[in-house]
């Protein structure tokens, strides 16, 4: 094998590259247990173990040359978290909120153990702000859904992280 020789990836690794084992791709360097491969429609530089990748004889690149290739690379996304419906300016905000608390609190200061019922009267304090018709935190100038956001980040850590110590909720229901 050599710089620029065609090559194509045997099926199960080809996969996660959203390409199959027919499209054909171009050694751009290797060594002894990996091989980096280039395909035309791709920017990516893909890389694979040696033994995933089979050898392209010459008439066979002809062929594959005249198929047409995809305009756009195609990835294997499903059943993968999708991060592209998360607002910035809302995370943003949220990060602006954090970043204001300094004033009262210590970083990380809400990973320290507390109880739901903390977070929660906080979050419902800012949720019935908002309910009553004021957008923005007097106290910060913070949007009150943001924080309402913030304390149901802070519930859903200590929740999972703590639940043993910090559940004190009142009314809950056994899990079975």
């Amino acid at each position: 094998m050599k710089i620029g020789d065609k090559v194509r990836v045997k099926h199960h690794a080809a996969q996660e590259y959203g390409i199959t084992d027919q499209t054909i791709g171009e050694v751009s360097r290797f060594d002894e247990r990996l091989v980096y491969v280039t395909f035309l429609h791709m920017r990516d530089l893909c890389f694979f173990h040696t033994e995933d990748i089979v050898p392209v004889l010459p008439q066979q690149t002809q062929m594959a040359e005249e198929l047409p290739q995809p305009a756009q690379s195609s990835r294997l996304n499903a059943g993968k978290i999708q991060s592209r419906e998360l607002n910035p300016e809302f995370i943003m905000a949220m990060a602006e909120v954090l970043t204001k608390s300094r004033s009262k609190y210590a970083a990380f200061n809400w990973t320290l153990l507390t109880k739901l019922s903390t977070p929660y009267e906080s979050l419902f304090r800012h949720l019935m702000a908002f309910q009553s018709g004021e957008d923005y935190d007097p106290d910060d100038g913070c949007h009150h859904m943001v924080k309402v956001a913030i304390n149901a980040m802070f519930i859903h850590y200590h929740n999972v992280n703590n639940k043993e110590e910090s559940d004190d909720r009142f009314f809950k229901k056994e899990r079975k």
